[in-house]
C-alpha cells in the first residue's frame, strides 16, 4: 500500500504464489530462508524454486511474507498492468449489467 499525504491510497493487490517445488532438486536448492528474523526450512520432499541469492533480492524488494510454516512470493497484479486493466476495466460493466438483470 501507498499512502499519501492527502490521505488517500493505494493498493497493490497480489496473489499468493508457491516458493517451493514438490520434485527432487539439488543440494543448491536446499538451505534455510531467513526472513524477517526467521529460518524457513527447506521442503522436506522438495526444493526451493530459487537460489538463496534469489531469496534475499525477494526479501529486499518486499516480495516475500510470512505464511507460518514457510514463505510465499507476492506475485503483484500491476507487474502485468495490461491484464490489471483488462480484468478492472469488465468491473463496473459486470456490475452495470447485474443491476440491468437484476430489475
Amino acid at each position: 500500500m501507498t499512502a499519501r499525504l492527502d490521505g488517500s491510497a493505494e493498493y497493490d493487490i497480489f496473489q499468493p504464489s508457491q516458493t517451493q517445488s514438490p520434485q527432487i532438486g539439488g543440494e543448491d536448492s536446499r538451505f534455510f530462508v531467513a526472513f524477517e528474523g526467521k529460518q524457513y526450512p527447506p521442503p522436506p520432499n522438495g526444493h526451493w524454486r530459487s537460489t538463496k541469492e534469489g531469496f534475499e533480492r525477494l526479501a529486499k524488494a518486499k516480495r516475500l511474507y510470512d505464511r507460518g510454516k514457510t514463505v510465499r512470493f507476492r506475485l503483484k497484479h500491476s507487474d502485468y498492468p495490461f491484464v490489471t486493466r483488462l480484468i478492472f476495466g469488465w468491473i463496473p460493466s459486470l456490475r452495470h449489467s447485474a443491476e440491468r438483470n437484476s430489475t
